[in-house]
């Protein structure tokens, strides 16, 4: 027998917030131990980059959903949690990516470009205002 889970769209705000609290929690232990494995290969160049797909949106000016037109959405739901580790070029990324955070706002905008500088990849497909990295020697 199939059994059919019913959604309660108007749970109250505490709860909302609980359930997103619990989620940033599940989420740190996730990434802790994905850290924690990556710190295991010592021979090798090894990053871990995690990107949010979604700022926090929890009803911030009555809107619940994440996804409205990138012009149409609220800050909560654009700036959106991201972090590099890495056991090589330590120092370089963070003094780059503080430089970089300093004078512009990340996003998802960044991943792709800032990714293929991070794996040491060179093509003609290139963004230096998007790339986080542009100016950084951090290439595996």
């Amino acid at each position: 027998m199939e059994q059919v889970l019913e959604l309660d769209q108007n749970c109250d705000r505490s709860a909302l917030i609980k359930t997103y609290d619990n989620t940033i929690l599940y989420s740190d232990y996730v990434n802790a131990k994905v850290i924690e494995l990556a710190s295991q290969f010592t021979q090798r160049v090894v990053s871990v980059m995690y990107v949010s797909d979604h700022g926090e949106s929890l009803g911030d000016s009555g809107v619940y959903l994440h996804g409205l037109p990138y012009g149409l959405a609220p800050a909560e739901q654009t700036h959106v949690p991201m972090w590099i580790w890495t056991n090589h070029h330590q120092t370089e990324l963070r003094r780059c990516l503080a430089q970089y955070q300093e004078s512009e706002a990340s996003s998802h905008d960044n991943l792709f470009y800032t990714l293929i500088q991070l794996l040491g990849i060179r093509s003609t497909l290139t963004s230096p205002d998007l790339n986080m990295l542009e100016h950084c020697d951090v290439a595996s």
